[in-house]
This record gives C-alpha cells, structure tokens and sequence, in this order.
C-alpha cells in the first residue's frame, strides 16, 4: 500500500509549479502518517511523520477541501498555518498546498505539496489536483478493498487452524486443495503432502463405498460431515 502511495505523490508532483511533497495516511486514532516524501530534506520530513489528530494540520485535513498557503494571495490561500510556518521558513518553501483525498467522505490520505520557487499555485494546476484528487480516490477505494480483503484471509486462516476438527477444502472433482494443521498434526502428513489427492483416498477400502456416497452429498450441500474412519500417513486408521 506504501508503494501505491508513493506513485500518487510521483504523479502529482509531475504537474508546474510543484517541486517537493509529502502523502500521509490516516490511522485508526485518527492521526495522520508520513507514508513517501519527495523534495525535501530528510530532518524536515521527518520532522512531520506523524500529524497527531488533535492538531493544527489535521483539523485542515479533515476539512477535505484544497487549502494552501503562498506568498501571494488568491483564493485558496487562506490557511497560513499549514504545518509550521518557521520550519516552512527554514526549508525554503515558498507556497504550500493540502490535498486531502476522500474515501466514503472521509479523508483517507492527504497530500502536502510545495514549492520552492513559485510564489503560488496556479489556478491551472489547483484545477488539475482537483481533478486527480478524484481519481486517487478510487484508487484508495480499490487499496482499501484490497487490504480488508487481506486481513479477512488472515483472520480466517487464524481461525482455521485453530480449530481440532479436520477440516478438509475439497473442488467440484473431490480433490483437496486445502485442510487445516489439525489434519497435518493428528494424522501425521506433512504440510502439503495431501493437497490435490483425491479426498477419499483417506479412508480405508472397507469404507470406500459409504465415503462414496457421502462425499457425492457433501458435494451437493446436502451435507458436510464425514464420520468415518480415516487413514493416518503411517497406514493405520483413526
């Protein structure tokens, strides 16, 4: 996600004017992260890596508008306050611009843009931010998906091998294509030793036709239970 982040700053800063940037991301608490910077010096970066939610800055950020502070006066320069002034000063930046980006209404990252020889942003480029402000916006809709999704897998694969039951993944075919570590530790195959076998190649002849019959119900949601003998990776049954 760090890295989708860096090329929305590379993008922005190929627009006039713009020569330095930072992206923040926001957090569960509220506050905002430094995720990519480009431009400027590293004390001065560093100096902003985290945007506590009760700040200044953040308070701008929330507002989810385009705001920007230069040294001559138009329209949207009307938040002299953006970050800090002195250490603005110090790094030679002469305007500075906040573009937050929504997701759902809330602004989910927030890039802060600058220059060190433009007195302004031109109306042309505070234009076209906008415009890319939308479009990254779908991109962090899609990030955002992307990462829910993760972490879904990783809380159901936590709760798959936590579970004593064996649990066994099988494909329209009754292979298996996956089952959990229960299956691994108490019949002593190893971690993959299974996967793509036929599902009833785990039970014992004399058992075959019953798992048969009862693998075709499993496969046609009649049900999904198999309580029959089983075959341990050392020929015995359970």
């Amino acid at each position: 996600s760090d890295q989708v982040l860096a090329v929305i700053l590379d993008a922005t800063l190929r627009l006039p004017e713009l020569d330095a940037g930072m992206i923040f991301r926001r957090q569960g608490d509220g506050a905002y992260v430094l995720k990519a910077q480009r431009g400027f010096s590293a004390g001065f970066a560093e100096s902003f890596g985290h945007l506590p939610a009760d700040s200044a800055t953040v308070s701008h950020i929330r507002q989810g508008k385009v705001t920007c502070s230069c040294q001559v006066d138009h329209s949207p320069c009307a938040a002299p306050d953006l970050l800090d002034a002195e250490r603005l000063n110090q790094e030679a930046v002469c305007c500075l611009t906040l573009l937050p980006v929504l997701v759902d209404n809330q602004t989910e990252a927030c890039l802060a843009l600058a220059s060190h020889s433009a007195a302004a942003i031109s109306d042309n480029t505070l234009r076209s931010l906008e415009t890319l402000s939308h479009l990254f916006s779908q991109t962090l809709l899609r990030l955002q998906a992307q990462e829910e999704a993760a972490d879904e897998r990783r809380n159901m694969s936590g709760l798959f091998n936590a579970i004593d039951d064996f649990i066994f993944v099988i494909d329209h075919a009754g292979r298996i294509i996956e089952y959990n570590t229960a299956v691994a530790e108490k019949l002593g195959y190893s971690a993959e030793q299974l996967l793509n076998k036929p599902a009833l190649s785990l039970h014992p002849p004399a058992a075959l036709p019953t798992a048969q019959r009862l693998l075709t119900d499993i496969l046609a949601g009649r049900s999904s239970h198999c309580p029959l003998p089983l075959l341990r990776a050392d020929g015995s049954i359970l």
